[in-house]
């Protein structure tokens, strides 16, 4: 049952997200025949006895006992292709000590629909605002605008109407649509209190919006839990920004990772993060997991010190790394530009440096130093002077990461040919649609 404040307890945010996949077509067949399911939504007495009866991640284990409806929403609309409309979440229901819940829960990529769910995750230049917080994903966007007129439906918006308590949840590609469902609910519903929780979500708006819109709008009511080594939350770059991501934040909950070496598709999977959750019980005990060391800035020098970045010259130590990130943070400072809302990984930090100070970067050659040749030589860059590093070698060295990043999500889906081959088919997007979530 949910936490004294109102929240969910991480079991119930964890199911939640979990279950979300039943409302795809053929989940549940899926789950014990391994036939792949179907665009579609799942048939409202499957969806019932996965989502809150007895189904193995059903809230049902968590003693929840509610009553909802599941919607559909349309993938890789925009894109190269025409859209493809299927079972992508639902919206449940329940009581606790007089109050009324309502949950909203969205699920994750799947690769067995075709390059829809794919197209829609790399479909990423900013869109149009999204409401009053700023430009956000377009493939986000557009996934969240096909599913709104069933958040809007009667027979939903009359659980809304009721609800004490609303809670959006979600996994991956489901975490990202979660942010922006939390916030347009809040909105809608400004006397209600919103949570929102979400398990390896990426990046969803740019830096001056939506995430600063969202934690000035929810407060603690945010809860993103991260593996450190998940490659999906790395993306996309700079200019989009996580909400909760800094992480001096307590609620910026970054937990070790079952691989704890390099980014891996394991560090992304939802039953991983289910088993932390409760084993954990409550969010006290989830946010005192937390990963110490800044989750951004270890994972690329982790990755980076452990081999976990193939191919792309001489490794950089964990400590090189370090000195990186300082020179950048620093330089963006000498720039004028402020280190808003998330720690950053090098690649963010290159391309914040570009975009608010390169006509300046020729001038500041020399306060970059030996660091920057450092970085150079790791990503096997032949530089022979710190004042060579002006905007055209930063972008060079902003190319090699990108690339580098990339490899790191190519060789993190080997374990996973289905998803693997589909990915295949999609063009190349450049540095920022990296890989599938």
């Amino acid at each position: 049952m949910p936490e004294a404040s109102g929240a969910l307890t991480p079991q119930e945010a964890a199911l939640a997200s979990m279950n979300a996949y039943y409302t795809l077509q053929g989940w549940a067949a899926f789950e014990r025949t391994k036939v792949n399911p179907r665009a579609g939504m799942e048939s409202s007495r499957a969806g019932s006895h996965e989502i809150v009866g007895s189904g193995t991640y059903s809230l049902g284990q968590a003693g929840v006992s509610a009553r909802g409806k599941m919607f559909n929403a349309t993938t890789g609309n925009g894109t190269l292709s025409s859209g493809v409309s299927s079972g992508f979440g639902y919206v449940v229901e329940f009581k606790n000590k007089g109050k009324t819940h309502a949950i909203v829960a969205t699920r994750g990529t799947r690769p067995e629909l075709g390059k829809a769910d794919l197209l829609t995750d790399v479909y990423v230049m900013p869109s149009a605002r999204f409401m009053d917080a700023g430009l956000v994903h377009r493939g986000f966007s557009q996934t969240f605008e096909s599913s709104k007129d069933a958040l809007d439906s009667g027979p939903i918006e009359a659980m809304f109407d009721r609800a004490t308590y609303i809670h959006c949840c979600g996994h991956s590609l489901g975490g990202a649509i979660a942010n922006l469902n939390a916030y347009y609910l809040h909105k809608k519903y400004p006397g209600k209190q919103t949570f929102l929780y979400t398990f390896g979500a990426p990046r969803v708006g740019t830096y001056v919006g939506l995430a600063r819109a969202l934690e000035q709008a929810l407060g603690n009511n945010i809860y993103r839990v991260s593996h450190h080594m998940d490659p999906v939350t790395m993306i996309p770059c700079f200019p989009f920004v996580h909400v909760m991501g800094d992480d001096s934040n307590r609620h910026c909950i970054n937990i070790p990772s079952p691989n704890n070496k390099m980014p891996a598709m394991e560090n992304h999977d939802m039953t991983n993060y289910l088993k932390t959750m409760v084993k954990a019980g409550n969010w006290e005990a989830v946010i005192n997991l937390k990963h110490r060391a800044s989750f951004e800035d270890r994972m690329m020098s982790d990755a980076m010190a452990s081999g976990g970045f193939k191919g792309a010259g001489k490794k950089a130590g964990a400590a090189v790394v370090w000195v990186i990130m300082k020179v950048l943070k620093g330089l963006l400072k000498l720039l004028g530009g402020a280190i808003i809302t998330l720690v950053a990984t090098p690649l963010d930090l290159i391309l914040r440096v570009l975009t608010w100070g390169a006509q300046e970067l020729g001038k500041l050659g020399t306060k970059i130093g030996s660091a920057m040749m450092d970085l150079g030589r790791a990503l096997g860059l032949a530089i022979t002077s710190a004042a060579n590093a002006t905007s055209e070698w930063l972008r060079t060295v902003a190319d090699r990461l990108g690339q580098m990043i990339r490899q790191a999500g190519s060789d993190a889906l080997d374990g996973n040919s289905q998803m693997g081959a589909a990915y295949a088919q999609i063009p190349g997007v450049g540095i920022y649609g990296m890989y599938p979530m």
